[in-house]
């Protein structure tokens, strides 16, 4: 688990690294502006390093710039809910006649070299983040015991004796804290100052970007962000006093600060005044922005921002529905000389295993397998390759038109072994990477769908025996264009076949009858208000009552084995 979070964590730093170094390019262009705009860049960043995901977008910086391809495991799981990774209620799939034992996890120290370093790493990595984490609370416990005994000035301002300089502490009800050194008439400017941290929100952010660096403690672009977004963070406030002082204040607003230089660093979840030459500098040449140069550098920052915080849209491949190529994490001990034998045999096996767990509630299923390595060593077996599940999915509830043919791609390992010409034993993990190099620590089984998956049909209910209470059902595909043009054309429908938009394809008369559960939920159409059809719950007696007279078509939901809902689908 740790190493799968580990890679997650790598493939943020990298594309954070990408963002500060063009925010430090950004900061460069904006050096004669307000800080603020120099501070604002950094929440991109901010979300690069504690954000997993990111929109995207048909053109971002990162498109400029060559990253790891994404794995094909786990592109797109099958189209009805399934469940979480390691479920403990997915069900364990049974091997194919003649092979010996059920899927089990495979060690990883016999997948690959690589797999025990990225969990050599792993545990490395999660180190590191526990020593930054007790550094900072061992730094906030030091600081508090420093706070016992200080003085309320006003409102949520105290006084402390032990403290070089001001800061804010806290989350929810944040303190400004003042050393009891510093002069009455210094109090007006460093209050205004801690105030407006407070008003928006730097105790806050300064917290995340702490969780940033524990995170990324390893990465040294992100302790030059945290360091220089703190700096961003004190000036931006300078100026934002001055500009509502009301007057030309940098003389007093300076003298006040020199008082206060020291080079301690109380602890990194409170912020105080640092930087003192640096921050006195900015204050004397700082003069408000002409209206040109503010329109200019808000046009930057936006423009940043939304280039850095999108990932480029998938290349044509990926939008054709079509999997990445294998060729960018490839297992270097594999060879693509296969032998056919081993692969129609674990092409047998697959199809058995995807079988038994999908075909009680998908129809139309079929297999491909593609970028196939092997290796044979003695009478053991490895092969890494692709595995597609092609499927139809009949749609849902009112007014879904999503019956369509339905692709899954999963990247598979297979190890097993070889005895007398014949596959046994077999182990099958997938790749449970999000961008490569590949990592197969994910059982097979965990994809499959749990004992308490739902299904939603649409179909004609042939028979309704409210005594009895059961259903037969006999299970349709809702078509329309252009969603499904390709199945459309597989099929040798025109567009003329269509005339209200829809096709309904029943491709055998097959009736499956479901018992329905004492608590299940019946709808049926009101008479049309305004021409808005409406579903209204009823008794079962009266939906078989009414039943095929408002529509041919209904939804069932169908949950282990049990119908738990039924209700009439719209037809145009």
């Amino acid at each position: 688990m740790f190493a799968g979070i580990f890679s997650a964590v790598l493939t943020m730093s990298v594309t954070a690294s990408i963002a500060i170094l063009c925010v430090l390019l950004g900061r460069l262009l904006l050096k004669r502006t307000p800080k603020i705009f120099s501070y604002v860049l950094w929440a991109v960043v901010l979300f690069r390093l504690l954000c997993p995901v990111s929109l995207p977008a048909a053109f971002s910086l990162f498109s400029l710039v060559p990253m790891p391809a994404a794995a094909t495991g786990q592109v797109e799981p099958p189209p009805q809910t399934l469940p979480p990774e390691n479920d403990p209620a997915a069900p364990e799939p049974l091997p194919a006649e003649g092979q010996e034992g059920p899927l089990q996890p495979a060690p990883e120290k016999g997948l690959s070299p690589a797999v025990s370093l990225r969990a050599a790493g792993a545990v490395l990595w999660l180190g590191g983040v526990g020593a930054m984490a007790v550094y900072g609370l061992v730094k906030l416990m030091r600081l508090r015991q420093k706070l016992v005994g200080a003085i309320p000035l006003e409102g949520s301002v105290f006084l402390a004796d032990h403290i070089p300089t001001p800061f804010v502490l806290g989350v929810f009800r944040p303190r400004i804290y003042l050393p009891s050194a510093l002069l009455p008439e210094e109090f007006p400017y460093i209050i205004a100052h801690e105030r407006h941290h407070i008003a928006r929100g730097d105790h806050i952010t300064r917290i995340l970007a702490f969780a940033a660096l524990c995170l990324h403690w390893f990465n040294p672009l992100v302790w030059l962000a945290f360091a220089l977004s703190g700096r961003d963070m004190e000036m931006s406030c300078d100026e934002a006093v001055m500009q509502t002082a009301g007057r030309d204040i940098r003389a007093e607003y300076s003298t006040a600060l020199l008082q206060l230089s020291t080079d301690r660093r109380l602890t990194p979840l409170a912020f105080g005044q640092g930087d003192i030459k640096e921050r006195i500098e900015n204050m004397m040449r700082y003069k408000k922005p002409a209206c040109l140069v503010t329109v200019v550098a808000v046009a930057l920052c936006l423009t940043l921002t939304a280039c850095l915080s999108t990932d480029p849209t998938p290349d044509a491949s990926q939008d054709s529905g079509q999997p990445a190529s294998m060729e960018n994490a490839p297992l270097p001990e594999l060879s693509s000389d296969a032998d056919p034998e081993m692969q129609s045999q674990l092409f047998d096996h697959l199809s058995t295993l995807f079988d038994t767990a999908y075909s009680p509630y998908y129809e139309g299923l079929r297999y491909e397998i593609s970028d196939y390595q092997d290796l044979r060593t003695g009478d053991d077996y490895t092969a890494a390759f692709l595995w597609t599940m092609y499927n139809l999915h009949s749609g849902g509830d009112i007014p879904a038109d999503t019956g369509r043919l339905a692709q899954s791609y999963y990247s598979l390992l297979a190890t097993g072994k070889i005895v007398d010409g014949k596959l046994t034993s077999v182990t099958v993990m997938a790749d449970t990477s999000l961008r490569g190099p590949a990592q197969y620590t994910l059982p097979l089984a965990s994809l499959f769908p749990g004992a308490d998956t739902t299904l939603t049909l649409t179909g004609y209910i042939t028979a309704l025996d409210p005594s009895a209470r059961t259903v037969t059902f006999d299970q349709v595909f809702w078509l329309t264009s252009p969603e499904n043009d390709a199945l459309l054309e597989g099929l040798g429908i025109s567009e003329e076949e269509l005339p209200n938009g829809y096709y309904i394809y029943n491709p055998e008369t097959e009736t499956h009858t479901y018992p329905i559960i004492p608590q299940a939920i019946q709808q049926i159409f009101e008479t049309p208000e305004n021409d808005a059809w409406r579903l209204v719950d009823t008794d079962l007696a009266t939906f078989a009552k009414d039943l095929n007279t408002r529509t041919p078509l209904y939804t069932i939901t169908v949950k282990n084995g049990e119908v738990t809902q039924l209700a009439e689908r719209y037809v145009p």
